[in-house]
């Protein structure tokens, strides 16, 4: 901190192996000089740091220089944090500071929120937020959806909004009390593993815009949320009809949601999503039978399905060749495709072949798509949210 000089600060807190606790005295200098931190990184296994090291750096008020603000808990995987109020040991440490929080929630400009359980009641953004990540996060409640979507329509000038595994249900049934967003700056949408139910209130809440919206789909579609985290089932064809209504431009899929987006089901679910351009499919088995989901039924411009112009297949295993995907590249206005094999072969299926880059259907991809890639062995592991979590 001190070879740093004059300079504002960029704070980064890592205690995914030890508890923020063990380095008290450094927060305690660094609260010293806490008026030229402008991005404030935390990410921690333990949750008591978080009540910790906030109230530690804001000894001296929230820094006037503050504009970028992420707060990260690591639980267990695909877990969000939940407590009950009377244990709520981040609601009791934070509230000295709730004065000061329009200050702080005003000075943003970016701001990422991952498994932290704030009182969004309190939370007020600021016409310089453009930026807001909010992931795995527990809404209980009418109360409480209806604070989180008014802090959220508080971000009047945000650009991009993702909104990551959010878990709301109602005091009562499936249906969460909505609300306008009037968010005229908005230029992406990002939507990941949300319950049919949530899914469906963002969706009809933020008013239509010419903003780039993207749908990572999970199981969860299938299921409302409801209390006590029971759920119910959801007819595929109202799935549809909500997904029909909104012009969804690119779509991620992976193997979690292969038993029913596959075959006519996936030709299905394309047919709801006319506006579609890219499409990224992680994990899922390539053969004749998706090559030809992936295909309109009808060749007339009247049959709703979208033209694709980037398609990615992201460690797949290829069952018997990939001939049928140079015709689907006819059939689409391709301008990127990206062919990543699975460094993991199942090796008691005899169909499942490997190829590589002589195969004579990657050389034709090769030599007609100008934007083909090729990926012998595809590393990526995941095809969830891979966007990390500092500023």
């Amino acid at each position: 901190m001190h070879r740093s000089g004059v300079q504002n600060l960029h704070v980064v807190v890592d205690a995914t192996h030890h508890s923020a606790n063990f380095r008290i005295k450094d927060f305690h200098l660094l609260a010293e000089g806490s008026s030229r931190i402008q991005s404030l990184n935390i990410r921690s296994k333990h949750p008591e740091d978080f009540p910790f090291v906030l109230p530690v750096l804001f000894l001296q008020g929230v820094p006037e220089n503050l504009s970028e603000l992420a707060l990260c808990y690591i639980g267990e995987e695909n877990k969000v944090y939940r407590t009950s109020p009377e244990n709520d040991l981040f609601a009791q440490r934070l509230a000295p500071l709730l004065p000061h929080f329009p200050k702080l929630m005003g000075s943003l400009r970016a701001c990422r929120i991952s498994n932290v359980p704030f009182e969004w009641k309190h939370i007020t953004f600021s016409a310089r937020l453009v930026e807001l990540r909010i992931e795995s996060i527990a809404l209980a409640g009418d109360l409480a959806i209806t604070a989180f979507m008014t802090a959220l329509s508080s971000a009047c000038q945000l650009r991009d909004l993702k909104l990551i595994r959010i878990e709301a249900f109602s005091d009562w049934g499936s249906t969460l009390p909505g609300s306008q967003l009037s968010l005229p700056r908005l230029q992406t949408v990002y939507l990941e593993e949300l319950y049919f139910n949530v899914l469906e209130l963002i969706l009809q809440s933020i008013a239509p815009g010419s903003y780039h919206l993207t749908l990572n789909l999970s199981e969860r579609i299938r299921q409302n949320l409801l209390a006590d985290l029971h759920t119910e089932d959801v007819r595929t064809e109202t799935i549809h009809q909500l997904l029909a209504q909104h012009a969804i431009k690119r779509l991620i899929l992976a193997d979690d949601v292969e038993s029913w987006a596959i075959g006519k089901g996936l030709n299905n679910l394309l047919r709801s999503l006319p506006a579609l351009t890219s499409l990224e499919i992680y994990f899922y088995k390539l053969d004749s039978r998706l090559f030809k989901a992936l295909t309109p039924l009808s060749d007339r411009q009247d049959t709703p399905f979208p033209k694709l112009e980037v398609l990615e297949f992201r460690g797949s295993t290829i069952q018997g060749g990939i001939a049928g995907l140079p015709r689907l590249t006819t059939k689409h206005p391709i301008q990127r495709l990206v062919l990543g094999q699975s460094m993991f072969l199942p090796g008691s299926d005899e169909q499942v072949v490997r190829i590589d880059k002589k195969d004579k259907n990657v050389r034709w991809l090769k030599d007609h798509i100008a934007g083909f890639h090729f990926i012998l062995h595809d590393e990526n592991t995941s095809g969830c949210s891979d966007m990390l979590w500092p500023l």
